[in-house]
């Protein structure tokens, strides 16, 4: 698996999740998301502007990951600004992430998650491992989830789920935490 992916997002269940509970995230970051076990969560601030969420869990042989990036003091203007190009903005980002890493891209499609533009991608990683890729951005704040695992699992419905279960919700803007 790409160490990139491993430090980006989360990484998920073995063959078992099918027969697991899930359980249900709902991230400070502005979504909500179901693993088939409980994930590993992390937040921190970088310099005094960005918040990053994310949830993580580990298995064999499959990744999953969720996780946003959170602008704190956000002008009125650049919200604007980032809205109207947001389309745009996920569709370069994703093909960088395809690009960056040297995946084979296999699909692409355009979407939107609450209204939002959204921009999904299957991919081959160098090793062989296919992941499924989500992009999405609202009022400036981006949002990732990924999978990946042994070809095939694109199709499961452990990811499925996974994707499926994705859901923005509302947050507000809170002071940045001080750096330490």
């Amino acid at each position: 698996m790409s160490r990139n992916l491993l430090a980006a997002g989360l990484m998920l269940v073995g063959s078992s999740a099918l027969a697991q509970t899930w359980t249900e995230h709902i991230s400070e970051g502005g979504f909500r998301i179901e693993f088939p076990a409980p994930p590993e969560l992390s937040s921190s601030t970088v310099g005094s502007n960005v918040r990053i969420f994310e949830a993580k869990l580990e298995g064999e042989n499959r990744a999953y990951s969720a996780s946003a990036v959170y602008l704190i003091s956000l002008s009125e203007e650049l919200r604007i600004d980032l809205e109207s190009r947001a389309e745009k903005n996920v569709k370069i980002i994703s093909k960088m992430f395809i690009e960056k890493n040297e995946y084979k891209l296999m699909t692409e499609r355009r979407s939107t998650v609450g209204g939002s533009p959204a921009y999904y991608m299957t991919y081959e990683t160098k090793d062989g491992y296919v992941g499924t890729y989500l992009y999405v951005e609202k009022n400036g704040n981006l949002y990732r989830v990924l999978s990946l695992g042994k070809p095939g699992i694109e199709d499961s419905e452990v990811v499925q789920r996974f994707f499926s279960s994705f859901v923005l919700i509302e947050k507000k803007r809170e002071a940045a935490d001080p750096v330490k």
